[in-house]
């Protein structure tokens, strides 16, 4: 898979994200009208909190994952920004590690506006939790970022 390629599957991930907690999983039958006021009160689960989890979860993962492969490829920490080691494989995780982090940090942009959508739709209003826990989550992802080896973060940023 060529690392341009990389975005189109976060992006299909992505939608199948957001169907799953819209509800269009294959089995549930759709709510009607008399079903209105319980789906109304349903209550997030822990299932759809570890999904929220999921994407931050997995970015951070990534993320160590490509600072420990650039150690064992260079044998130290970077020295300076064009410090690279020619290799596809590292090339790849890196592409595929910024192009999670855009994802996810494009992501935090729509967050406030389904937070509204979700008040204002009440059968929604629970999936606000969700989207509570997955922006909280995705910041301190950011905020982790910051733990790596200030070389490695450095070249990373490069």
């Amino acid at each position: 898979m060529r690392p341009s390629e990389i975005g189109l599957v976060y992006a299909a991930a992505a939608c199948m994200y957001v169907a799953y907690f819209l509800g269009f999983r294959r089995g549930r039958a759709a709510a009607g009208a008399a079903e209105a006021p319980a789906v109304a009160r349903r209550r997030p689960g822990l299932r759809g909190v570890a999904w929220s989890l999921f994407i931050p979860g997995a970015f951070l993962l990534m993320y160590f994952s490509l600072a420990v492969h650039l150690r064992l490829a260079l044998g130290r920490w970077p020295l300076t920004i064009g410090d690279n080691p020619d290799s596809w494989w590292l090339r790849t995780h890196t592409e595929a590690t910024w192009q999670f982090l855009g994802t996810m940090a494009w992501s935090l942009l729509i967050v406030p506006a389904g937070l509204i959508v979700c008040l204002i739709i009440r059968r929604w209003t629970y999936f606000a939790a969700y989207l509570i826990c997955y922006a909280a989550a995705a910041l301190l992802c950011l905020a982790l970022m910051h733990a790596a080896p200030g070389s490695f973060l450095n070249w990373f940023m490069d």
